[in-house]
């Protein structure tokens, strides 16, 4: 039999507090004390990846970069790239994107919009020869389940990450009427509704930690290199491995990060099928003395079978974006388990698939 409850201490927090996305695009707080209806909700997901337009890395329907003065429409209902149906639900009216752009040839910028008049706004300002530039970018759907993107100059590859999405949900359901009756078995005591519900300290820390998980920077395999010129790495299926008779191993990627944004967790998709040997995944700040500073490590342990696994850093990172006083760079290093000296790689036993950054606006 389910129970009403009543609404004492932090109880009320989940109902009351809603991410709401209106009709012009906006995004506000819907709370118990506005007008109820259909307003859009916020629904995260797993991060898939539902374009990537480079030839040698295609996801989804297209393998060119975006020419000049082009507008590409996106198909974002149902299965879609890596994107399942149920990330992609029939009534999702708007994404959540993590949208990083690639090999541009010319200054130029990338609008994002659902249909008609194409909006006077950047949502992205590639450059020739800047780093992989990532962004974390909204759009709403057109009636059809489709957004576009405009790409301004030259020519520049895209790869979409979805998220999130939007539905349409009707909040008045979260409340019971007032003609409703209850006998007083079916509705909790207040010591049995509190006793379901955390402390003041606990709401606290994971309000916390949900607001850092307002974007997310994705970074996958193909943007690592060795870090020792002339050294060969390897591809397979999506992932990167350093082959044997390299030298001591440490890929590493640059990663732009959004300015002044506060860092929440790092979380890297490693398979690890060697024991004795664990990767390190370090998020590493540098000053322009060189001085080097973990600011999060996630590390794998070997899980036997070739398959997978999220591991992510153990604590939050505490740091604000500055890209003018730093640089950013992801490193990966295969370890001994017993002393974290860096070791040779083992062949294809250890692979790592992508890497992601979690942030707060």
């Amino acid at each position: 039999m389910t129970k009403i409850e009543h609404r004492s201490r932090w109880a009320a927090i989940g109902a009351a507090v809603a991410v709401t996305l209106g009709a012009g695009g906006g995004f506000g707080l819907a709370n118990a004390v506005q007008d109820s209806g259909e307003r859009s909700t916020y629904v995260p997901i797993s991060p898939c990846r539902l374009i990537d337009t480079r030839a040698s890395n295609q996801v989804g329907p297209r393998s060119s970069a975006l020419g000049p003065n082009e507008t590409y429409t996106i198909e974002a209902r149902g299965q879609q790239g890596q994107c399942t149906a149920a990330d992609l639900p029939d009534d999702a009216n708007a994404l959540v994107l993590n949208v990083t752009a690639l090999g541009a040839t010319s200054q130029t910028f990338l609008t994002f919009w659902p249909a008609g008049d194409q909006p006077e706004a950047a949502s992205l300002n590639p450059s020739p020869g800047a780093p992989p530039i990532p962004n974390a970018v909204t759009t709403q759907l057109d009636d059809d389940g489709n957004f576009r993107v405009f790409n301004e100059r030259g020519s520049v590859n895209v790869v979409i990450d979805v998220s999130g999405y939007y539905a349409d949900h009707n909040h008045d359901d979260r409340y019971p009427l007032k003609t409703d009756v209850y006998t007083k078995s079916e509705v909790y005591t207040r010591a049995e509704s509190d006793a379901r519900y955390y402390d003041r300290a606990t709401v606290n820390g994971l309000i916390a930690i949900g607001a850092l998980e307002s974007g997310t920077i994705s970074v996958p395999a193909q943007e690592f290199r060795h870090r020792v010129s002339g050294a060969g790495w390897q591809m397979q299926g999506g992932a990167i491995y350093v082959p044997s008779g390299e030298p001591n191993a440490v890929l590493e990627a640059p990663v732009l990060l959004p300015e002044g944004t506060n860092l929440g967790q790092l979380r890297a998709s490693i398979l690890d099928d060697v024991s004795g040997k664990d990767l390190h995944v370090e998020l590493v700040r540098y000053a322009d003395d060189g001085t080097r500073t973990i600011l999060a490590l996630a590390a794998s342990v070997a899980t036997g079978g070739f398959a997978f696994d999220e591991w992510i850093s153990k604590s939050l990172i505490d740091e604000q974006v500055d890209n003018d006083a730093y640089t950013y760079v992801i490193e990966a290093s295969p370890r001994l388990t017993t002393n974290s000296a860096v070791t040779t790689w083992p062949d294809f036993s250890m692979q790592l698939l992508k890497v992601e950054i979690q942030y707060a606006d």
